[in-house]
């Protein structure tokens, strides 16, 4: 009881001081309760849609828990990437991409996906070459990437070609 009472007289000298009310556990704040008194938003056409009594009751009598609304897509996917597969190139292009000078690397932003995108342009197919990122024979053929002239461990496509000069 008078320790209570203590705390009481304790916080009030410190509200006093700072000017601020001081909530514990003894002196609790104000519940606040709010009342929203606009129409509401939520489409009620749904409501048995959305009530889980009506969604068992109708399970029970039907048999069928939900509706699938996306037709199943059936194919022949063999030839597809797989996941794993996709991941691994893709690392392997961004360390093809780390292997590359500095220089070309800020040239492209350092991100391979800008790299690609500029040799697969066909307008900058003289500046690729000038930089050594594809060799002047395949530059007739189809843009592939290559490494540059300081490097030629690998890629950056991942593929084996090296620059022919």
């Amino acid at each position: 009881m008078k320790a209570e009472k203590i705390k009481r007289n304790f916080s009030k000298q410190i509200e006093n001081a700072i000017g601020k009310t001081i909530f514990s556990r003894y002196n609790a704040p104000p519940k606040v309760r709010s009342f929203n008194t606009k129409e509401s938003m939520t489409k009620q056409n749904h409501r048995n849609a959305c009530d889980i009594k009506t969604i068992i009751e109708k399970a029970r009598l039907t048999g069928i828990v939900s509706k699938n609304i996306t037709p199943p897509n059936y194919g022949d996917y063999s030839r597809e990437v797989d996941y794993h597969n996709a991941q691994s190139l893709l690392v392997e292009a961004q360390q093809n991409f780390a292997r590359l000078p500095a220089k070309i690397r800020d040239r492209f932003e350092n991100n391979p996906a800008v790299l690609l995108r500029f040799v697969e342009d066909k307008k900058n197919m003289e500046e690729a070459i000038e930089l050594g990122l594809v060799a002047p024979s395949s530059a007739d053929k189809k843009s592939l990437p290559v490494t540059p002239k300081s490097s030629s461990k690998a890629s950056v496509s991942g593929d084996d070609q090296t620059s022919s000069t």
